[in-house]
């Protein structure tokens, strides 16, 4: 069980989040893939990752990672139990705006059953949830929340509007 939230930002909204979720004590970021079974950190959110991990500094070494031999990585293994909250930055090249989320989970199963993740983990989470969902504004067009600079480069062009993304109709 989880909760999420899909949004389309451009990098100066994702900065602006970055900035809010920096204010929480010891916040690290990793990437979702891995050269080696430890974590590797990056300094931001805007940095060109598919997937990042936002760990508090003492969830570290509850994290587990799984190798993947043929592609040479170790990634962050979903399956079990996870302290961490998945953020997936929106991607922009000028003309395309893909989606982006972040997700977390509240409960996970094992043997004994349903287990619900610590109350701490839970509320960073809802306080991240809040935070976008009080900052990032609506479109009657798009189901998703947007970022304020992503509003603006939308109502400056002919959006086509797809379920991941939205792009310039007009590309050069």
């Amino acid at each position: 069980m989880g909760r999420q939230l899909n949004f389309f930002m451009l990098p100066e909204d994702i900065a602006q989040f970055e900035q809010f979720v920096k204010t929480h004590p010891n916040v690290c970021f990793i990437e979702e893939r891995q050269k080696t079974r430890f974590p590797q950190f990056v300094d931001s959110l805007t940095d060109k990752q598919l997937r990042l991990y936002l760990v508090k500094k003492e969830n570290l070494n509850e994290l587990t990672f799984i190798e993947n031999a043929e592609q040479g990585y170790w990634e962050v293994d979903q399956s079990v139990y996870l302290p961490a909250i998945e953020f997936i930055p929106s991607r922009f090249d000028g003309h395309i705006l893909q989606r982006g989320r972040l997700f977390y989970q509240t409960s996970y199963y094992t043997r004994e059953g349903w287990k619900e993740y610590p109350t701490t983990l839970i509320k960073w989470g809802d306080s991240l949830l809040r935070w976008l969902r009080k900052n990032l504004v609506s479109d009657a067009r798009i189901p998703d929340r947007l970022g304020n600079q992503a509003k603006k480069w939308i109502s400056s062009i002919e959006p086509v509007i797809e379920c991941f993304e939205i792009r310039h109709s007009k590309r050069n």
